[in-house]
């Protein structure tokens, strides 16, 4: 099971890097694995510490940079009408 765990943050790892390097077209990465990988590293965050605990060094920093920056962007909001 840990070897599929660490397979699926090596190929979320991969996503993050080509969308941080514009290699793939970010609009696409955000409509199609924004959501998934979100949840995958809510899910699997307390997984992502006890490995970088072991490792001693964070081994998806892609990743964690470009979950991080996904959950601090603020929604637009309508002005109100009335």
């Amino acid at each position: 099971m840990r070897f599929h765990l660490i397979e699926l943050m090596n190929y979320a790892d991969f996503v993050a890097s080509a969308y941080i390097n514009q290699v793939a077209d970010r609009q696409i990465v955000m409509t199609t694995f924004k959501d998934p990988l979100s949840k995958w590293y809510e899910i699997l965050s307390n997984f992502i510490e006890v490995v970088e605990i072991c490792e001693g060094y964070q081994p998806w920093p892609q990743y964690t940079q470009v979950v991080g920056e996904w959950k601090n962007v603020q929604p637009k909001l309508r002005k109100p009408t009335a």
